[in-house]
């Protein structure tokens, strides 16, 4: 888990960083505060980054806004969340992305919650953004996995 912490705060800082220095020394210093006892490479964490823009810009292309505020109404219900990843992919469509970080066994145990706070999630963007969420993705970022939200 945090493990899994480290590559997910990694991946929202890493967006707009080239310098590949640079790139290694703030994976270093991530690792070393989440796991100061393990010795991980922290190459580890810039290669499953670049893979994992790559794969984003590939996917949905457009512009990536990271911990974006969602508040929003369903009948007499409050919705208050924090997105991870909105993407803009064209004007008024969206794609998002929200990290779990948790173990593989756990994510399974509470997946079904998770898909439902995911379909709660794009139903407030559409409603703020008065646009269309085309595609919404859970990300596990310590396990390099991204399952769509129709999984």
């Amino acid at each position: 888990r945090l493990y899994s912490q480290a590559v997910g705060r990694f991946r929202q800082g890493d967006w707009s960083v080239t310098d590949e220095a640079l790139r290694q020394e703030r994976a270093l210093g991530l690792l070393a505060n989440y796991l100061p006892a393990e010795d991980i490479d922290p190459i580890s964490l810039t290669e499953q980054s670049t893979v994992f823009q790559e794969w984003l810009k590939a996917e949905h292309g457009g512009e990536v806004s990271r911990q974006v505020p969602v508040s929003s109404s369903f009948g007499n219900r409050r919705f208050r969340h924090s997105l991870d990843w909105l993407i803009t992919t064209a004007p008024s469509t969206y794609a998002l992305l929200m990290d779990v970080h948790q173990t593989a066994r756990q994510f399974d145990l509470q997946r079904p919650l998770y898909l439902a706070e995911l379909a709660a999630m794009s139903a407030a963007v559409e409603q703020l953004m008065k646009g269309k969420v085309v595609a919404a993705y859970l990300h596990l970022p310590g396990m390099g996995v991204v399952i769509p939200l129709q999984a």
